[in-house]
């Protein structure tokens, strides 16, 4: 039963409007009308409230498929190759495919590691390679990897964005070749 009812007014004389008195067994248009009277909550709060469970909702994800968030990072990779994938998939976002060892300076100050490890040549990059969208697991090739891993196995990073722990075997197989 849908009534508008304007005696409400005078039981909280700071409502917005004449509330909708709705039967909802126990619970009856005074809790509404309680929680849309300026003293309990304002337009204001209740619009701020419903951002923050949008934004919250749109943070988390409600499809089950756990959202578009970056490759995870596989137990056991150094924090050299975890920065050296990160330092390439900003490169590629930017549009700046890295050409040669100079052109890591600018992220020096985000990846301080990947340059470093770069410079001391425990880490090799393919130059001018960059990561791409919608690469499978199965087609990607080596864009960066620690320099034993061409003898020993290592770490290597993809250019579908992922970090990958490699065989010698695998390696060769794998590896993008330069432009």
């Amino acid at each position: 039963m849908l009534l508008f009812r304007n005696r409400w007014q005078s039981f909280s004389s700071n409502a917005l409007h004449p509330v909708p008195l709705v039967q909802f067994g126990w619970a009856d248009s005074s809790i509404i009308l309680f929680f849309l009277s300026k003293k309990s909550m304002s337009v204001k709060n209740f619009i701020v409230i419903g951002l923050l469970v949008l934004a919250v909702t749109g943070i988390t994800g409600c499809n089950g498929q756990g959202g578009g968030s970056l490759p995870g990072v596989p137990d056991g990779a150094s924090t050299a190759i975890q920065e050296m994938r990160d330092l390439l998939l900003e490169s590629s976002m930017m549009n700046v495919p890295l050409a040669n060892e100079n052109d890591t300076v600018n992220f020096e100050g985000r990846f301080p590691s990947a340059v470093a490890a770069i410079r001391d040549k425990s880490i090799t990059v393919v130059w001018k390679q960059t990561v791409r969208d919608g690469v499978s697991p199965d087609t990607a090739k080596i864009i960066a990897h620690e320099s034993k891993a061409a003898t020993d196995g290592g770490w290597v990073v993809k250019d579908n964005g992922e970090i990958y722990q490699v065989s010698a075997a695998e390696f060769s197989s794998q590896l993008q070749s330069p432009k």
